[in-house]
């Protein structure tokens, strides 16, 4: 698709939205200025888009004195335990301007704003909406939240500016810093409107395994046969047994799977449990750290986990499983469980 096509897609979606939101305050504001509707309507399919909620339009700050902070919210982390703040500064451009490059002395003027915040130098503006979420915003730096920043353009990338965000990147690692330009955002559009592929969401923080300890709950037969098999070379790796449950907690914790559910292991799962080995035989991981098994562990600690085969799998669990009774989630553990469901884990090469 070419980009000056996917304008027009995107146009259509921006006028779309300033009807549907013709009764917003800041719509209203912006009545006699198509820049000025059409930036507010590109902040809100972003939010649409990517963040898939309206929830955070309260939120928006875009306006005088809102110091390239177009809108500053709060979302979990991928734990769900942990807020990340994200901020984002958006530039919404005319059709002839989408193949001009970054405008540079705007990002510079952005990363400074990004640089005061962060150094917890910005003062309050004469912008309320502004100034209620800075105040959240500085409260959640100072406890070492993690913080995200987009700038968000509908033009060019701007190669010249790699050393510019190399240098915010070092200075305040882990802060994130993302710029999204027209050419990602069509490859976002076209992937999940057209391929039915989830792109990668920058409002998503996501799960990195290099980081992260994992602890996986092995089950243990009654009888010997099954606890675990052993392999040696040319790597150590382990099959063992585990109940849908305990995917259903990882996934529940993690999220970090974004293939497309399979609707027949999930009506395996619901309707023939006993038969899911035969139609789905085992899930395979990798992991960084793993230095044995004891015969009688029932737990068991991995760092760098990642699930490499199964994706499929492990999707249809967590939906089923979630969408279960308490019946048919224990009929589930015992069915799947009992017909040797194996769960094969290995280990990467040092």
């Amino acid at each position: 698709m070419l980009t000056k096509d996917f304008y027009n897609i995107i146009d259509e979606c921006l006028n779309q939205l300033i009807e549907k939101y013709k009764n917003d305050e800041q719509i209203k504001r912006h009545k006699n200025s198509e820049t000025g509707q059409k930036a507010y309507a590109f902040l809100i399919w972003f939010l649409e888009f990517y963040g898939k909620t309206t929830h955070y339009l309260p939120y928006i700050t875009d306006g005088n004195d809102d110091s390239s902070c177009d809108i500053i919210f709060d979302a979990p982390d991928y734990r769900r335990n942990n807020r990340i703040y994200y901020v984002v500064h958006s530039k919404w451009n005319q059709r002839n301007k989408t193949f001009q490059a970054l405008d540079s002395k705007e990002v510079g003027y952005a990363l400074d704003n990004f640089r005061t915040i962060m150094r917890g130098y910005k003062k309050p503006t004469k912008n309320d909406s502004f100034n209620k979420k800075l105040l959240e915003l500085q409260a959640h730096i100072e406890k070492n939240g993690q913080v995200k920043f987009i700038f968000l353009s509908l033009c060019q990338e701007n190669a010249s500016l790699a050393d510019n965000i190399a240098s915010f990147k070092e200075e305040f690692k882990p802060v994130g810093l993302e710029f999204i330009d027209i050419n990602r955002i069509k490859r976002d559009y076209i992937e999940r409107k057209y391929k039915q592929i989830t792109p990668d969401n920058p409002l998503e923080y996501t799960y990195d395994p290099e980081e992260t300890s994992v602890t996986l709950t092995v089950e243990r037969p009654k009888h010997h046969n099954g606890n675990f098999i052993k392999i040696d070379k040319p790597f150590d790796a382990y099959i063992f047994l585990v109940k849908p449950k305990t995917i259903f907690s990882l996934f529940e914790e993690f999220g970090f799977i974004n293939s497309e559910i399979n609707q027949q292991i999930e009506k395996t799962l619901i309707d023939n449990p006993s038969y899911f080995w035969y139609y789905n035989n085992g899930i395979t991981a990798i992991t960084d750290d793993l230095s044995g098994i004891q015969a009688r562990a029932k737990q068991i600690e991995l760092s760098g986990f990642q699930i490499i085969n199964g994706a499929q799998t492990v999707h249809a669990i967590y939906g089923t499983y979630k969408n279960a009774t308490f019946r048919e989630q224990k009929k589930i553990d015992r069915d799947v469980y009992e017909y040797n469901v194996y769960d094969s884990l290995w280990k990467k090469s040092a």
